[in-house]
């Protein structure tokens, strides 16, 4: 009985851990074209671009989601170090998740650096971020 519901803790934890990460990836390919789309079509139609559009959902993507993703990740590589699961997935599925989270940053520096000019930094924005 007791190896039973250990066995459902198991994979009702992997599960939420998987949730968590796929889910900040997905989020970050609809913020990725989401953007794009929001750049690509503003100059072509004369329009200024709201740039809280952009800034805010990525502020949010690096403050919370990427932090949460990356902790995850980690948990399932270490959670597949101990039998449960593969460690070529988590090892994967965290590369993934750090990948996605310099891409992220490298756009935060480009809006806030090419867009607002100069009048912040991303750095001041993002708590894990130091001085870029």
């Amino acid at each position: 009985m007791f190896d039973d519901m250990t066995a459902r803790r198991h994979n009702w934890l992997q599960g939420v851990l998987w949730f968590v990460v796929l889910g900040f990836l997905a989020s970050s390919l609809l913020y990725g074209l989401g953007t794009a789309l929001i750049c690509y079509q503003a100059p072509r139609r004369g329009v200024m671009t709201n740039l809280d559009l952009l800034a805010d959902p990525l502020l949010m993507l690096l403050n919370v989601g990427a932090p949460t993703a990356i902790a995850a990740s980690v948990f399932l590589w270490f959670r597949a170090r101990h039998g449960v699961g593969t460690p070529r997935c988590a090892l994967a599925l965290n590369s993934l998740s750090v990948l996605v989270t310099v891409v992220l940053a490298i756009l935060g520096i480009w809006i806030y650096g090419r867009e607002m000019q100069g009048r912040l930094h991303l750095s001041e924005d993002v708590w894990w971020m130091f001085a870029l």
